[in-house]
């Protein structure tokens, strides 16, 4: 009991209060930086997950039209919507491009909560970081970056990961355009045309 009220009765030298002080604010800031790696890592793997679950939707489709022998739509796909042709009813690999673009332009009820539709040529900076959109003046779909501390691109402006639907094929005629009677198919798939990565 007298050691305690000794010790509540000590009075504590500027020097103790600062390095008190220093290593509260190294711990803080410790717990702070692992916090930012959290929700950076938990970003990353939402982003990965949600292209992962595209281009698997997307490979199925893929066979469908192969074993339909309806193999020569699948190069419309490139100058679309990844979300559209992946979260919408089963039958969207038969259609034809001018039934996507008739569709409305409404988010399908399957789609990432955090996609906010299709929108012509955003400003970038208006769009809430954390969020997917598909920008139909470029025909790319685009993932605003919010944890940016770990995230390194080449792309100037605000952080973000833009994606494409590629199709690779060989191009026996060299004609630069997919022509399915002529060349072989090789792949489909949804891939960033830029290079990033997170630092994590």
């Amino acid at each position: 009991m007298a050691l305690s009220s000794r010790w509540q009765d000590r009075n504590l030298s500027k020097i103790e209060l600062v390095v008190a002080l220093l290593l509260i604010s190294i711990f803080i800031g410790a717990f702070s930086f692992r916090a930012l790696k959290i929700f950076a890592l938990a970003e990353r793997t939402s982003v990965t997950l949600t292209i992962s679950n595209m281009n698997t939707a997307l490979k199925y489709r893929t066979l469908m039209a192969l074993s339909k022998n309806d193999i020569g739509k699948l190069g419309e796909l490139e100058s679309f919507n990844p979300m559209r042709l992946v979260y919408s009813d089963a039958d969207t690999y038969l259609k034809t491009g001018e039934d996507l673009i008739n569709e409305a332009k409404l988010p399908s009820k399957d789609t990432p909560t955090n996609y906010i539709g299709e929108l012509n040529a955003p400003d970038v900076n208006d769009i809430t970081p954390g969020t997917w959109y598909f920008d139909r003046s470029s025909n790319l779909l685009v993932y605003r970056v919010k944890n940016t501390e770990f995230f390194y691109s080449q792309l100037n402006g605000p952080a973000r990961i833009r994606y494409s639907i590629k199709l690779e094929y060989e191009d026996a005629n060299d004609n630069n355009k997919y022509d399915p009677e002529i060349d072989k198919f090789i792949n489909i798939s949804i891939v960033s045309i830029d290079k990033y990565k997170w630092d994590i």
